[in-house]
């Protein structure tokens, strides 16, 4: 069943993947876990798991979703028939995506330990998903931390995004161009409770990044 060039809604559950109308009122595809979700066991003995971390679409072609758990993999499906196009490896337990629509790219953050020579971002051509993208980014030394953070892209950002690690008082500054950092910024101002950035937000109106810190305080 095609889902044709109509929008809908995607619901990413334990179950699978359940495609709705737009309005949410009917249930127009269902993705069962065999074809949507990955086997953490074996041939014998399978176990499906359907662990997703976020979920974003291209508008054009394809619906992008991070696998949260078991599996370091991008899974993208087509947006008019539902089905799973392939899934694709990529750095260590992905976590956020964010698209740029002129650059056609998805930019992934993830969120485990990883060893220097490993990458704590990648990215995907939404042209091509098959095709690799050279990327090592990193935004710290310390193989002892995560790099749990969120990403930022966005047309009005032109060729850099920002990217942001738990637990870290600053916000990186990536160059989309060089795959690389260009900038560490500093955003304590001084303030000692304030211990790094949970989440982040742009607004392409007035070109402000908005941040969700992490205070620590003493508990007694």
């Amino acid at each position: 069943q095609g889902l044709g060039h109509y929008p809908h809604v995607w619901l990413f559950t334990s179950q699978g993947v359940n495609i709705y109308d737009a309005d949410g009122s009917e249930l127009v595809k269902v993705i069962p876990p065999e074809r949507a979700c990955h086997n953490m066991g074996n041939v014998t003995n399978p176990d499906l798991r359907c662990y997703w971390a976020d979920v974003v679409s291209d508008g054009h072609k394809y619906v992008w979703a991070s696998v949260s758990r078991g599996k370091d993999m991008i899974d993208v499906f087509n947006i008019y028939s539902g089905s799973l196009v392939g899934s694709f490896g990529t750095c260590g337990s992905p976590r956020d995506l964010d698209f740029h629509p002129s650059r056609e790219e998805i930019w992934v953050h993830c969120s485990d330990f990883s060893a220097m020579e490993e990458s704590h971002m990648d990215v995907f051509s939404t042209v091509t998903p098959s095709a690799g993208v050279e990327t090592r980014i990193l935004m710290h030394n310390n193989t002892e931390a995560r790099s749990y953070g969120v990403v930022v892209v966005d047309e009005a950002l032109g060729d850099v995004g920002y990217a942001t690690v738990y637990g870290q008082k600053y916000i990186y500054k990536v160059s989309l161009a060089e795959r690389m950092v260009e900038q560490q910024i500093s955003i304590d101002n001084g303030e000692p409770r304030l211990s790094g950035v949970y989440d982040m937000a742009f607004s392409p109106v007035n070109q402000h990044l908005y941040l969700r810190t992490q205070v620590c305080c003493t508990c007694g």
